[in-house]
């Protein structure tokens, strides 16, 4: 059961990681500062919608798909390529599948190799 949480939060960690930039609708700039706009419908639904695209990405293992929506500039795209897209839809199917010593693996030195591109 250890494992089974490791995983999981492994998985979050990197599904945060993979998601990063999609959530920019919800900030305005207002002196000088960033706040967060819960106000803005538009954008609230715009992400909402750009959030389920993403995870679609992630179940049709679609790496050129999530490259569109993440977009170019995002630092996340500069991150993770195609192998380390490849890499996080592979642990989450051993997961789901209850291999978690193959998912643990998998999710480990893809964080490590993550956290050490982003410091």
């Amino acid at each position: 059961m250890q494992k089974y949480k490791k995983v999981a939060i492994n998985i979050a960690f990197l599904t945060m990681i993979l998601s990063a930039g999609i959530m920019t609708n919800y900030f305005s700039d207002s002196d000088q500062d960033f706040e967060l706009n819960l106000n803005n419908k538009k954008a609230s639904r715009e992400s909402q919608e750009k959030q389920e695209k993403l995870l679609s990405t992630f179940e049709n293992s679609d790496y050129q798909a999530w490259k569109k929506i993440i977009g170019q500039n995002n630092k996340v795209s500069h991150v993770i390529n195609e192998a380390a897209f490849n890499d996080f839809i592979s642990a989450r199917i051993a997961a789901r599948s209850g291999e978690y010593d193959k998912a643990l693996e998998i999710t480990e030195n893809l964080k490590k190799d993550v956290e050490n591109k982003l410091t």
